[in-house]
């Protein structure tokens, strides 16, 4: 007993340690084909996952039914989801395309949300710094979350960026208006989502061809996955498209980044209603 009453003297049991947590990212694909049992069935597929980044979410019913998804995994906890104005969608043949954060409300709590809505729009003289709307394109979503074992507060952002090729100026200049909000925070920023910005697996330094790419590299560190693989099913695509990013600081640090579902079985899924990109997973150790 005197043994043991030493050794908690010596070495406490502490919440105060540094301690794992893991988010994950999904392009769910918001297409009239979609079944969100499917895109439920890859969330649970994937693991434990402490918060979710969702991409093209069908609306508040598909963001109810992921959660439960992603609290049902393991062991058991309460999940809470937050979801963006931006990308519901008016038109009756078309489903909405909105972003939403899924998180471990047992381990987290909620401080902020914040819906950037500036990086609706490409560059033009209307407007200033922020150029022409263009109300189309999707905010950015933030979440500050701080851990209830270690009081460190951090935030993490939700992004979808314009699409494709021609989107590359209109990339740039959205990535301009993040990089200022996020030299603006006074905690770590983790950024994920899908960039549209295509980096090459063999790459080991990402897209130095794109400006959106530097832009964001400037203020934050691009976390290369560990198994390199293309996270766009379609055969358009060559390129992983959903990325991670982070603001150095002193209390959080990438442990490694997973791409999963990485046979070629997971995408002809997609065509009976699955999500048309793999999930990445980015796992991080919190130090207070």
């Amino acid at each position: 007993m005197r043994f043991l009453a030493a050794f908690l003297m010596l070495f406490p049991f502490t919440s105060a340690y540094a301690q794992d947590f893991s988010v994950g990212t999904l392009n769910t694909e918001s297409a009239s084909d979609t079944q969100p049992f499917m895109v439920s069935r890859t969330i649970r597929g994937v693991g434990k996952v402490d918060v979710w980044a969702l991409q093209e979410v069908a609306g508040i019913s598909a963001v109810e039914e992921y959660t439960v998804a992603a609290g049902a995994v393991g062991r058991r906890s309460s999940y809470r989801a937050i979801v963006s104005e931006s990308g519901t969608i008016s038109q009756q043949h078309r489903r909405d395309d909105q972003l939403a954060i899924v998180y471990n409300s047992s381990r987290f709590r909620q401080v902020e949300n914040v819906e950037l809505h500036g990086i609706r729009s490409k560059p033009g003289a209307i407007g200033g710094r922020l150029g022409e709307p263009d109300w189309n394109l999707r905010g950015a979503l933030f979440i500050r979350l701080q851990d209830k074992d270690t009081g460190v507060e951090f935030y993490v952002g939700n992004v979808h960026l314009k699409c494709c090729g021609d989107g590359k100026n209109t990339r740039a200049h959205q990535a301009e208006i993040i990089k200022a909000w996020i030299e603006r925070s006074d905690v770590q920023v983790i950024l994920t989502g899908d960039f549209n910005i295509p980096v090459q697996p063999s790459s080991a330094d990402g897209n130095q061809d794109s400006d959106a790419f530097k832009t964001l590299e400037s203020v934050m560190t691009w976390e290369r996955p560990q198994n390199p693989i293309k996270t766009q099913c379609s055969d358009d695509f060559d390129s992983m498209l959903d990325h991670f990013f982070l603001k150095e600081g002193p209390n959080i640090n990438t442990i490694d980044v997973t791409i999963y579902e990485t046979e070629s079985a997971y995408c002809d899924a997609e065509k009976v209603g699955g999500p048309d990109h793999r999930p990445v997973v980015a796992k991080f150790s919190i130090q207070p």
